[in-house]
């Protein structure tokens, strides 16, 4: 009982009262198992009677959700909870971080699964600190996967040899398209090897219930090219979107060493 005064005070002494003192004692004496040697009483924490709930906004993404919330007078920083489950925010909250700022990304989420949100503004800006004013209400969301792109190319070495450029080679990358995606993609294409060029496909539309196309980057190995490693890199965009994939191009000459 006492281990838990001593974690809530804020001034070192429990004699004169903790924050959350009058929960405490509850807790315990409903067990049977709480001391009478202090007063019970809730003190400290100085300024923080005054402080408000925030008012809290929640945009859900592409497997993120977005915590933002109004300022509160006298609040020195803020604390973000989040927790998974039907109890939502009942039980469970885990601290996500202790910011001076009005908002958090939370990334990394499944989309699909609901979260819940509470801030609580903090008298105090250290984490352990037990002064604080009234939490926020339960914000609840379910982050979902928004339309997008991927593109993907092999990563396995290309290898040219040398004596017999010029040459040209093909290989074939994959673009997908990702929570409903549609539109227009157009490509382009990028060497990082003298000698060396490279070539992307035509443009490609995808249209509703379309996941995925095959589309080719031709790797042109001219006679100035020189022994060495490095990449061709395809670009693929629709104006507003943009991802790309390199592919390891290994030059050599006859059957000597790969520098």
């Amino acid at each position: 009982y006492k281990s838990f005064l001593e974690a809530d005070d804020d001034d070192g002494n429990i004699e004169n009262g903790t924050p959350h003192m009058q929960a405490i004692y509850n807790a315990f004496n409903r067990q049977e198992i709480a001391c009478g040697d202090q007063t019970v009483q809730d003190s400290g924490c100085a300024g923080t009677s005054s402080l408000v709930s925030p008012i809290v906004t929640i945009i859900p993404g592409n497997q993120q959700i977005q915590v933002t919330w109004t300022s509160v007078p006298g609040a020195a920083a803020y604390q973000v909870f989040r927790t998974e489950g039907v109890h939502q925010c009942a039980q469970g909250k885990v601290v996500l971080d202790t910011t001076l700022g009005l908002n958090y990304v939370d990334t990394g989420l499944q989309n699909g699964r609901e979260y819940s949100y509470i801030v609580i503004p903090k008298g105090e800006v250290e984490d352990d600190s037990s002064c604080f004013g009234p939490s926020s209400s339960c914000m609840i969301a379910t982050p979902l996967e928004t339309p997008d792109i991927a593109l993907e190319c092999p990563t396995d070495d290309v290898t040219s040899n040398l004596d017999n450029a010029p040459s040209t080679i093909v290989r074939d990358c994959t673009l997908y398209a990702r929570g409903g995606y549609t539109g227009i993609v157009s490509f382009s294409c990028m060497s990082g090897l003298t000698g060396v060029s490279c070539t992307g496909p035509s443009n490609v539309e995808f249209t509703t219930g379309q996941t995925e196309k095959t589309v080719s980057i031709t790797i042109q190995v001219s006679t100035f090219a020189v022994i060495g490693q490095g990449d061709v890199t395809l670009f693929a965009t629709d104006g507003t979107l943009e991802r790309y994939s390199s592919i390891p191009v290994n030059l050599i000459i006859g059957s000597g060493p790969q520098v």
